[in-house]
């Protein structure tokens, strides 16, 4: 009877990592494979969660959980889709603000609901002991991910403290990259810093895009940052009072200060006399859907999602009383008559030279008010220009560099949910309030 029960438990993981590895397939989905994962996963999930995961060998304990981390991964995305950086190009060429739809709040919260309490169970499968090093050296690198999807400081420490040498330099390198963004999170920024300076440039670079793609800091931004603010010696703070939380705003506005074209004075001059002729331009202007503007705690650092017209991701070390956050993206610009995601795929040959890259940078830099604790007060600062290996001699592609008086205004939670029942915060931007801000800010064009 023994062996009989045995071979039906054997019988039944069987087939459940056969169900789970039908599910993961081979490569991207295609939108049929998406409407099936979507569709099919929860009933597989609860299957899974019906079991003792001490009964679970080492490969269905590590297939489960990247199953239950894509299943999620994709029901993010089907909340709120991220705009791909072809979205931010053709809003460029075309002069249009880029469309952020708002997710449904309801639908966020049992999002959350339900990615807690699965991934909680997902981190209790990796918890169990491996019998294979390499394979529990790997479930280290997973309870990363898990921490930061259940933002968890305390968990964080855990998987970091587990982390040991494999003396194999590819997979040192590949847990020496994961752990890299889990330290700053948790404050161990001397660690941080230390691991950063073993990455090659190609690591800090995918940082970026993966920052482009996800909802995630871009870690090569942050680690400028640490290093120019001399981040290894703030103290380490206990992981237990480290929270994950976001601010709500209320308000935010904006006047210009100055600009700056590098060594183009003529075409400086040209743009500030454009500017100060309209003397709207040299007031406090609002800008319009201040809560699109994403800003959160995630234990030690500031990751925020600009107010610019092709928003990006922006990051610094958290301060209580200080906001500085800076970000960096990237955007490849073709013949105005091809879309950019062509040539980037392959799919359209142009020349070299018809090609532009156009780097945008930006920054914040806020301090807390001392009269009103909810108010932020700093500089505002937005940078445009080509990276070419070749010195820029025509003015009309001139750096562009501005820079603006700021003002961002926090509330409670409560008192954001009233504002927007109030209809004091508008979901959708009004089509003459955003042209107005692109007129005064963003069509100053650098060609």
């Amino acid at each position: 009877m023994q062996g009989n029960w045995e071979h039906s438990v054997t019988g039944e993981m069987m087939e459940l990592m056969g169900s789970v590895r039908g599910m993961m397939g081979m490569g991207p989905p295609s939108p049929q494979e998406t409407k099936k994962l979507m569709t099919k996963s929860p009933s597989l999930i609860k299957r899974i969660k019906k079991k003792d995961p001490s009964t679970f060998g080492d490969q269905f304990k590590m297939m489960a959980v990247q199953f239950f981390i894509q299943y999620y991964t994709m029901r993010m995305f089907s909340l709120a889709p991220l705009p791909t950086p072809e979205d931010q190009q053709r809003a460029q060429q075309q002069g249009k603000p880029l469309d952020i739809p708002q997710p449904d709040q309801e639908q966020l919260e049992l999002f959350k609901a339900d990615q807690s309490r699965d991934m909680e169970f997902a981190w209790q499968m990796l918890c169990e002991p491996f019998k294979s090093k390499e394979i529990g050296q790997q479930a280290v690198l997973m309870k990363i991910e898990i921490g930061q999807r259940l933002e968890s400081c305390e968990k964080l420490a855990a998987a970091l403290d587990g982390i040991k040498p494999t003396g194999i330099p590819q997979m040192d390198m590949q847990i020496n990259m994961v752990a890299f963004t889990a330290a700053p999170l948790i404050g161990r920024f001397k660690s941080f810093m230390q691991m950063g300076a073993m990455l090659p440039p190609q690591a800090m670079e995918q940082y970026s895009e993966i920052s482009a793609q996800m909802p995630v800091p871009d870690y090569s931004v942050l680690y400028q940052l640490c290093q120019e603010e001399k981040a290894n010696e703030l103290p380490v703070p206990d992981p237990k009072s480290l929270p994950w939380d976001t601010k709500h705003v209320s308000k935010i506005r904006v006047k210009f200060k100055d600009l700056n074209c590098g060594k183009f004075e003529k075409k400086k001059a040209e743009l500030l006399k454009e500017i100060q002729d309209d003397e709207s331009n040299l007031k406090w202007e609002d800008v319009p859907n201040p809560n699109q503007v994403s800003i959160r705690r995630m234990g030690c650092v500031w990751q925020a999602i600009s107010f610019a017209e092709s928003p990006q991701q922006l990051c610094g070390i958290y301060s209580e009383d200080k906001i500085h956050v800076k970000g960096k993206s990237k955007a490849f610009m073709g013949p105005p008559d091809i879309d950019p995601q062509a040539i980037m795929m392959g799919q359209a040959q142009v020349s070299p030279d018809q090609i532009q890259i156009v780097i945008q940078e930006e920054e914040w830099d806020l301090k807390r008010s001392e009269e009103n604790p909810n108010l932020f007060i700093g500089i505002y600062k937005m940078a445009n220009y080509q990276q070419s290996k070749k010195p820029i001699t025509d003015p009309e592609k001139a750096p562009l560099f501005m820079e603006f008086d700021v003002e961002m205004t926090f509330c409670t939670k409560e008192e954001y949910e009233n504002l927007q029942n109030s209809g004091k915060i508008q979901m959708e931007a009004t089509p003459e309030k955003v042209e107005k801000i692109i007129t005064d800010f963003d069509e100053l064009e650098l060609d």
